[in-house]
């Protein structure tokens, strides 16, 4: 590669050959200080080197490309396009590490890489669980310019690895939107309680946001799964001034465990509130003890 970037480089190189004692990175060098000046010319041999007949190399030009992109298009925007085509490409390649690479480089153009949508999303699929997450990585950086992503991101919170559930989850969080809560309140109904905490839990992370799922967050509080309860107890603490009136109508709820959910949940309320302490002073004299101790333990939390 450095034989390609011609005789402009070969000073530079002997340099910092002498001040490492002849012990030079090759791969972290490409992306160095020193290098930077030259990455509009490093930029187009590493994108042809991307169709490197052998597996290790273009792995190899992968790494280096995912950490230089960005620098080499500002000092060449006119390989945007020979960019998004070799990233296409690469992310239909056999070899796993090139894949995983490619969805770190579309992360790092962030919504420049835009045309690479419709293959993100298949990506999400790469039976590799680190492509699966940085899909949605990528696809996050993406921000609004990724609803059409919104189910396959939501269907990702249902992975085997915990890792991709949640850059999926932070992909939904900067996709924002009401379409975006409509699409996870679809998962609430999910057999595996599990994976119903989680999505309303990331429904709680959009706070204001998330106001329209208010109902739903109530009467996930009826659920007869602690796990479940919680996280929508924490979802509606979460979204603010406007859930304080559902969470004290709850603490008055005829069923044992909505009321002690609701204590639960009041108890992280983030700032002192009068009415917050009132009401879970008079839920001291409850007639279920389980609600009188996450009560009592609640105020001690304010």
């Amino acid at each position: 590669m450095l034989y390609c970037l011609g005789r402009s480089v070969w000073p530079q190189l002997e340099r910092d050959l002498a001040k490492s004692g002849g012990d030079l990175d090759c791969r972290h060098y490409y992306t160095s200080d020193s290098m930077k000046k030259y990455y509009s010319k490093v930029c187009p041999v590493v994108l042809d080197a991307m169709d490197d007949p052998h597996d290790n190399i273009r792995s190899y030009v992968g790494w280096v490309l995912s950490k230089l992109v960005v620098e080499g298009l500002k000092q060449q925007p006119a390989l945007e396009k020979k960019t998004i085509a070799t990233l296409k490409k690469a992310l239909r390649n056999k070899e796993k590490k090139v894949r995983m690479y490619a969805v770190h480089t579309a992360a790092a153009l962030g919504k420049r890489a835009k045309p690479l949508l419709d293959a993100l999303i298949k990506a999400l699929q790469d039976p590799r669980w680190f492509v699966r997450k940085g899909a949605a990585g990528a696809l996050g950086e993406l921000g609004k310019d990724a609803r059409k992503a919104v189910p396959m991101l939501a269907k990702a919170l249902h992975d085997g690895t915990w890792d991709v559930k949640k850059q999926a989850a932070r992909a939904l969080f900067k996709v924002g939107g009401p379409h975006v809560v409509r699409e996870l309140l679809r998962w609430r109904r999910h057999p595996n309680k599990r994976v119903v905490a989680y999505v309303l839990q990331v429904i709680g992370w959009m706070k204001g946001r998330a106001k329209r799922a208010k109902r739903a967050l109530v009467s996930a509080l009826n659920s007869p799964h602690q796990e479940v309860r919680r996280a929508a107890a924490q979802s509606l603490v979460w979204i603010g001034t406007s859930a304080l009136p559902s969470l004290l109508r709850a603490l008055k709820h005829r069923k044992l465990h909505v009321r002690q959910a609701a204590a639960w949940g009041l108890g992280k309320w983030p700032k002192p509130n009068k009415s917050i302490a009132a009401a879970l002073t008079k839920a001291l004299e409850d007639k279920a003890p389980r609600v009188q101790y996450e009560s009592a333990h609640a105020l001690r939390r304010l």
